[in-house]
């Protein structure tokens, strides 16, 4: 037998360094613009999906709860039927807020006295 025997005549064990510095990096910038493209793909959609959840839609329920808020913020005086924390009815006497600001500022000024 001969001492140099190669299974494959003319063929290195060992990669060059060149193509692997090569093919290693052009694989990492291709890792880069991939991640880069699904992070952007990624917050674009989430924007998207803010705006139609957040942004565009009125909501009708909304509108109404706002507006019957509003009536009853700015409404007449007038008695309601309401529900306390244990669960049983109070009759109270419902005010609108700017008569109510006026009692507690006067409040405030004659304990000032």
């Amino acid at each position: 037998m001969t001492e140099g025997f190669e299974h494959n005549p003319g063929d290195h064990e060992d990669p060059r360094a060149g193509i692997t510095w090569f093919i290693g990096s052009v694989g990492m910038m291709m890792l880069a613009v991939t991640m880069l493209a699904v992070w952007a793909l990624y917050y674009n959609v989430k924007a998207d999906q803010v705006e139609t959840a957040v942004v565009l839609p009125i909501r009708e329920d909304v509108v109404e709860l706002q507006r019957r808020q509003a009536a009853m913020l700015a409404g007449s005086p007038r008695w309601m039927d309401l529900v306390d924390a244990q669960g049983q009815p109070v009759r109270t006497y419902v005010i609108p807020i700017e008569r109510a600001m006026q009692i507690v500022v006067q409040e405030a000024n004659d304990g000032r006295r």
